[in-house]
């Protein structure tokens, strides 16, 4: 069953919403505090949007038949099981899933950029929402994973990945037809009718 892309839309803005708020309520958050916990219960239904986000994505099929794009979709629905995994130790143990949410982030990093690489190959999405997905993707390569590799503060890098995911559901909407397709449309319908009278 293929879902509407509204809804598919939807779910990515949404993710991204509680992505941007449980990063700021949770960023200077100790373990097993009543803010931690306030962050969790956003973070887990936020990796669950996410995770319904990508599979919906991917029935939608902007990567056309491309394998590539098949196989990066399966690793990043991969990579939101293993966050939601980390979310649910971090919700029963009272401490943050440190060595499982790095994980997550890999696959995800992976495989949305590996699906958005097909998805701007294939053309079926145009201008700025043909490289949503692989924004997506190379977001954390570039912004989030070399800050982790030193002692520099990656928080404000990990919320500010809500964007290109909001990003993603804009793209993922339905796009409207525009005024010259339109009136292109309005005038062949114009000559059928015309032709049909003069018969």
């Amino acid at each position: 069953m293929t879902i509407h892309p509204r809804l598919t839309a939807g779910a990515w803005i949404a993710a991204g919403a509680g992505w941007l708020a449980a990063s700021l309520i949770g960023s200077a958050a100790t373990d097993g505090s009543t803010r931690f916990y306030i962050a969790e219960s956003i973070w887990l239904p936020t990796q669950a949007l996410l995770l319904a986000g990508i599979i919906a994505l991917a029935q939608q099929r902007p990567h056309g038949t491309r394998r590539l794009g098949k196989a990066g979709f399966g690793i990043a629905a991969a990579g939101r099981v293993v966050f939601i995994a980390a979310e649910l130790v971090s919700i029963t143990t009272g401490e943050t899933a440190d060595t499982i949410l790095p994980i997550g982030a890999l696959l995800t990093a992976i495989g949305m950029t590996m699906a958005g690489a097909a998805v701007a190959r294939e053309h079926r999405w145009h201008g700025w929402r043909r490289f949503a997905p692989l924004t997506m993707g190379l977001y954390p390569v570039v912004f989030m994973f070399p800050l982790a590799a030193t002692d520099a503060p990656v928080e404000p890098s990990i919320a500010l990945w809500a964007l290109p995911t909001i990003a993603v559901g804009i793209a993922a909407l339905p796009s409207q037809p525009t005024t010259s397709s339109t009136t292109a449309s309005h005038d062949q319908l114009g000559e059928t009718i015309r032709g049909s009278r003069g018969h």
